[in-house]
């Protein structure tokens, strides 16, 4: 009976590592398992991004727990039922978030300056990813020049900063 192969996608590899880096393992999972079967669902459902995200928060949130070492792991985290409880606690963290960014009243803001500068626009775009903030700040001086640009493009055609993604050019640049 031949050896069954799994395949894990380049974002798949990516979410790996990131976990890997989280926990500081230097093994750590390994791609082309059984085990990311999931992990590739939960990528085709709602985007590496999300899902980078997702495990961001949710490491954090796990942060004081002393199990979270043994369940951070693919397949207590990307059980369909598990990984929806988590992006829905994550997306109730980010609205939460985002209100207390948005505390000036709307009347309040000038018409003109609905972004801010673009240092307060590439800060918004990099706080709301753990994953960009860190790989942004790894970055040597052209790479970060380079994400800049971009994000200013993004700006001036009025793309609001929480939709503005730099995870495929950070992936590019690095």
């Amino acid at each position: 009976m031949p050896i069954k192969r799994y395949t894990t996608s380049s974002d798949g590899i990516i979410v790996l590592k990131m976990m890997n880096q989280l926990l500081k393992l230097s093994r750590g999972f390994q791609a082309h398992t059984k085990r990311t079967r999931e992990l590739e669902i939960r990528i085709s459902e709602h985007g590496v991004e999300i899902v980078l995200d997702v495990i961001v928060y949710i490491f954090a949130e796990w942060r004081n727990w002393n199990e979270r070492d043994r369940y951070f792991n693919p397949t207590t985290l990307f059980r369909k039922s598990n990984f929806d409880r988590y992006l829905e606690d994550f997306l109730i963290f980010q609205e939460q978030e985002q209100k207390n960014v948005l505390k000036t009243a709307p009347n309040e803001r000038k018409q003109g300056d609905l972004m801010g500068t673009i240092e307060e626009y590439i800060r918004t775009v990099l706080g709301h990813s753990e994953y960009a903030r860190t790989h942004y700040m790894r970055l040597s001086h052209d790479g970060k020049k380079q994400i800049n640009e971009y994000l200013n493009k993004c700006r001036n055609k009025g793309i609001l900063p929480e939709r503005a993604s730099i995870i495929k050019l950070l992936q590019k640049v690095a």
